[in-house]
């Protein structure tokens, strides 16, 4: 579906932890419904490795039973030794439950359980079970609009809160500036807007286009950026994503290509003396129910 590794993925995360709006978790924490005494059952899409569950689970706290759904099976095999070396960090108890992975956080007790589920199918969406809140992270960006619908009407239906993370807006601010940073972002964010998969990616409009369809059902919609801050002495992360654009507006511009290679030397040139820094914007949704 999106093509990450266990190595980005794990790559990233520290950005990620810092970019995260703690007030929309918060308040996301807030609106999960607890019924009856029973452990909070929240679904995660394209969970990856799970990374998206583990920093929401403390602030929810609580029992709670995960189900992360991937279509990436090396991922959801990498997630329970994920969540051991996390558990095992912060000084908890895990052990294995069934199909699932358990930790005791005190007197808290968090499932996770992993299940490989093409996405790419709306119908798969209204196939899952009820659940009391529904998550995801660096995976709206990716769908096309479409999807985007086929879920938000299955979340009108249920009348749960929706929390979607750290998805691209397509800001990118680059210290310093280079004169190739309108070329290469245009044709980066072209590059976004492919198939990943579920149609024409909706990439930078993702968080826009997923807020005002949850308007439209009924639901509260706040939304904050979530950025990356890369500074100068990340360089490793820099050198990932100065490669990783070049390529994709290569292939994007084949008739710009010495311009698409001067920008190249010139950012691993900066990467490589400590100049270099960069702002990669992205941004989280908050959609809580009318009722709630």
């Amino acid at each position: 579906m999106s093509g990450f590794t266990l190595a980005w993925l794990r790559q990233r995360a520290p950005f990620d932890r810092a970019a995260r709006d703690a007030a929309l978790a918060q308040r996301f924490a807030a609106a999960v419904a607890r019924t009856g005494g029973r452990p909070l059952r929240l679904l995660d899409l394209g969970a990856g490795a799970g990374a998206n569950a583990r920093a929401l689970a403390p602030l929810i706290g609580g029992d709670q039973e995960w189900l992360l759904v991937d279509d990436d099976p090396a991922l959801l095999e990498a997630q329970a030794g994920e969540h051991l070396a996390w558990a095992t960090g912060e000084g908890w108890a895990v052990g294995r439950a069934g199909d699932g992975v358990v930790i005791h956080a005190g007197a808290e007790r968090w499932r996770f359980t992993a299940r490989r589920l093409d996405l790419t199918r709306h119908g798969a969406i209204g196939a899952i079970e009820r659940c009391d809140g529904v998550t995801m992270a660096a995976l709206a960006d990716l769908v096309a609009a479409p999807w985007i619908d086929a879920l938000v009407a299955q979340l009108a239906r249920r009348r749960v809160p929706l929390l979607s993370a750290l998805a691209v807006d397509g800001r990118r601010q680059w210290r310093p500036a280079a004169p190739e940073d309108a070329l290469i972002h245009d044709a980066f964010a072209r590059h976004q807007q492919g198939d990943k998969g579920f149609g024409p990616a909706l990439g930078a409009a993702a968080s826009a286009y997923l807020a005002a369809r949850l308007t439209e059902a009924g639901y509260a919609v706040s939304t904050a950026p979530s950025d990356w801050h890369i500074g100068t002495e990340q360089r490793d992360m820099l050198a990932v994503i100065v490669a990783g654009e070049a390529r994709a507006a290569g292939e994007m511009r084949p008739d710009a290509a010495l311009a698409i290679a001067a920008w190249h030397a010139r950012r691993k040139a900066e990467q490589a003396a400590g100049a270099l820094s960069l702002v990669v914007g992205h941004r989280d949704v908050l959609g809580l129910p009318g009722d709630r």
